[in-house]
Parts: structure tokens; sequence; C-alpha cells
């Protein structure tokens, strides 16, 4: 199932269900309450270029997969807040939430941004055990990233602004200096 569209829509929740796979790209959606998209178990969802305005962008808990490609992302809670997701892919889009969490990631969460730029007042949120690769792009906030208890984080050109917080056994290495694997 795919969408596209280049007007402005003003919708409810779009919901992702039990084990599909949905694309969406290149749609401008402004949603007055609530989240825009809300993923459940076992859903796949990729966004590509798209322009989302919300509370929340996406949330949800155990979805499959969710891939972001390119686009804008305004929101007044966070942008993207799940709970256990299997993978978590995000090039290079741009998440703006003054007074929320940019991209929060739950227990046992893998993802990788590269090319993002997250500007919030919590940028990065890393859940217990949950493992991130961040490659070229800019953290920046009140606290640039936080992590909980055992998450792992791996940064490689970087822009950091703002404070990192570590939970008890986490790790944030920044490994610009080696070569890429």
């Amino acid at each position: 199932e795919s969408s596209a569209a280049s007007d402005v829509y003003k919708r409810q929740t779009f919901v992702c269900g039990m084990h599909e796979r949905v694309e969406l790209r290149g749609m401008k959606v402004v949603v007055e309450d609530g989240p825009a998209i809300e993923v459940r178990l076992g859903c796949g969802l990729r966004l590509v270029d798209m322009e989302l305005e919300a509370d929340v962008i996406v949330s949800g808990t155990a979805a499959h997969a969710l891939e972001i490609e390119g686009g804008s992302f305004r929101a007044r809670t966070a942008a993207v807040k799940l709970g256990m997701v299997d993978t978590v892919t995000i090039r290079s889009a741009e998440f703006l939430v003054p007074q929320g969490v940019g991209v929060s990631l739950g227990m046992r969460g893998a993802a990788t941004l590269e090319d993002t730029r997250i500007t919030a007042k919590t940028a990065l949120h890393v859940g217990m055990h949950g493992e991130v690769s961040v490659t070229r792009g800019r953290l920046e906030g009140v606290i640039a990233l936080k992590t909980e208890m055992h998450a792992k984080v791996r940064t490689r050109n970087v822009q950091l602004h703002g404070k990192i917080t570590r939970g008890l056994h986490s790790t944030v290495q920044d490994v610009s200096g080696e070569p890429e694997e």
C-alpha cells in the first residue's frame, strides 16, 4: 500500500496495523490532536520525503521496522517515540521538537541514523539495552543524548550540542577517527 500527494492534509491518526507493510511518500500532513502515525505489532513502515506536524509524529510498540528517508518533522511532544521495535533507520531527515524528545527508542531498540538533524529539548533517547549508530548529523538540545542502562551508542562525525547523560553501564563511543567498517 502506498500513498502520494503534494497538498497539505489535516487528518486523524494513521494506523499501521499487525504485519502490514506500508510506504507513505511525499505527503504534507498536519494532525491537530494526537499522533500522526501509530505503529502496532509487526508493522513495517517506510516514510519517504514526508512533511509532518503533530503532537507526536510516530508512536507505538512492538513494531517490526521503521524507515524514514528524507523529510521534515515538527512535533510538540516527540517526533519518534517507540517502545520495543526491531529496527529503525533514519536517513537525511530533520526533526524539530522544541519542548520535547526528538527520537526516543524503547527497550532493545536498534537504530541507524545517518545525515540527520535532531533539535529538541532531548534530541536522542536510547532505552535499556538499545544499540544505536549515528553517522554525520547533528543532535542538539538541553540534552543532546540520553542513554538508559546497558545502552550502546556509536557516533561518527556527529555534532553534539548539549549534555550527554549516561545510564548505568551504558557506553557512548565516538569512532570518528577510526576506519569505517
